[in-house]
């Protein structure tokens, strides 16, 4: 792998970085439908049974279908009060930073976002210098996809050395996979919802039934307070009676 670490950084602009356009002109390789078929596959039966578990299984397909340095999945957040990607999945060069955050603003997710468009950057550590703690990148493509109509994250795949570049046939694989990151998101925001739903209930209903116990208790307690004044009344009634038998006599 060649190491471009040293490269100047002498363009900071985001148009110098930006190559979108280099997908038109790009030969397109050869699509494997076989070998997508059979990954499409997997994903869905991952999203039926373990959908916390789709998105790293989408990065680690995205890293062998477009033979890539490193893939992911960047989902954003409000944190702070401040919107931030979080990787929520990384295969690859960059499966070392789990759980990495990065401002909206400092990342190529962020510029992703805001076009709403598939975008090919080159050496996009020149402008988010963000992006220099980490392995270099040498392109990076990025694909957005929404939850609930509103923009919710990114499926990125990068190669780190000029030997490999992307080309559509990338774009529409990432594309594809981004929709079921989509799907994803949703089912998974959904089983958190219902989690907290069910876990709201729960501690509702505990609260109910605790309440309900005290109630009873207090009621308990209440019951037995007038036996105990009925008894005592009886025993007054009883004492009554006796002074009077005595007085009488």
């Amino acid at each position: 792998m060649t190491d471009l670490r040293n490269i100047p950084l002498d363009t900071p602009t985001l148009r110098d970085i930006d190559i979108t356009v280099e997908l038109e002109r790009r030969n397109r390789r050869a699509p494997d439908y076989e070998a997508e078929s059979r990954a499409l596959v997997s994903l869905a039966r991952e999203m039926a049974e373990k959908p916390a578990h789709l998105l790293q299984k989408l990065s680690e397909i995205a890293l062998r279908l477009c033979r890539a340095g490193s893939t992911g999945v960047s989902l954003l957040e409000r944190k702070n009060g401040r919107d931030t990607f979080r990787w929520g999945a990384l295969a690859g060069g960059f499966a070392g930073f789990p759980e990495h955050t990065m401002p909206r603003d400092a990342s190529p997710s962020g510029t992703t976002l805001d076009r709403g468009l598939p975008q090919l950057m080159r050496q996009p550590g020149r402008f988010f210098h963000e992006l220099r703690k980490y392995p270099f990148i040498y392109e990076a493509l990025l694909i957005p996809f929404d939850y609930h109509n509103a923009p919710a994250g990114t499926v990125w795949v990068v190669s780190h050395d000029r030997e490999r570049t992307f080309d559509h046939e990338d774009e529409r694989i990432v594309k594809s996979l981004a929709v079921f990151a989509a799907a994803g998101w949703r089912l998974w925001q959904t089983v958190e919802e219902q989690e907290r739903l069910t876990g709201g209930l729960f501690v509702a209903n505990e609260t109910l039934q605790t309440k309900l116990e005290l109630e009873r208790a207090e009621n308990g307690a209440q019951e037995d307070l007038i036996e105990r004044l009925q008894v005592l009344e009886g025993e007054i009634k009883d004492f009554k009676a006796m002074l009077k038998k005595r007085r009488d006599r």
